[in-house]
């Protein structure tokens, strides 16, 4: 993460790591071992989180538009939807 660590508090990380986890709905993936390997051997982990965590901050060139503010607007609309059912 350390390409984030340079543009990003302490603070934005955690956020950004903790926006990455969430989901609204519980999710499995299953995979077959050789797809498992064939993933983990093209992936660079560390760099993923990282760029992840700059694109949820607004801080990705190419998703400018994506921000914590705007993440949780949009979270709170949605709790708001829950509500009127």
């Amino acid at each position: 993460v350390e390409e984030a660590e340079e543009v990003l508090s302490e603070d934005e990380i955690a956020a950004g790591g903790a926006w990455q986890r969430r989901t609204p709905h519980a999710v499995i993936n299953i995979l077959r071992a050789e797809q498992l390997e064939a993933a983990e051997g093209k992936r660079v982990t560390g760099r993923l989180y990282a760029r992840n965590i700059l694109t949820l901050a607004g801080k990705e060139e190419n998703h400018p538009e994506v921000t914590f503010e705007k993440l949780a607007s949009d979270l709170k609309q949605e709790q708001q939807m829950q509500d009127i059912k």
